[in-house]
């Protein structure tokens, strides 16, 4: 039976702290990206005239005032329209 150097166990020990450290950090990386997904928000809506009938081709312009970014879309021929990936803020 052969002993192991000194050498060796502590080679062995750096092995196993890295395995370790990188199952973690791979444990983790779908916590984070599931995470950035969530501080995102998809602002839906139907724009229709005083009378309920819906607006087709209506402009819609959505303002982020922390940092003055406008966002712009059209409502299809249901007068639907959609604008995704909104940070958290307050819009007008």
């Amino acid at each position: 039976m052969s002993r192991l150097s000194g050498r060796e166990i502590v080679s062995g020990r750096i092995l196993v702290r890295v395995a370790t450290f990188l199952f973690l950090v791979m444990l983790g990386m779908p916590v984070q990206l599931v995470w950035a997904q969530l501080t995102l928000s998809t602002l839906r809506g139907t724009v229709m005239d005083a009378s309920g009938a819906v607006v087709p081709g209506a402009d819609i312009n959505l303002t982020d005032l922390s940092t003055n970014i406008s966002r712009t879309t059209i409502t299809d021929g249901a007068g639907n329209f959609e604008i995704p990936d909104l940070k958290n803020g307050t819009y007008r």
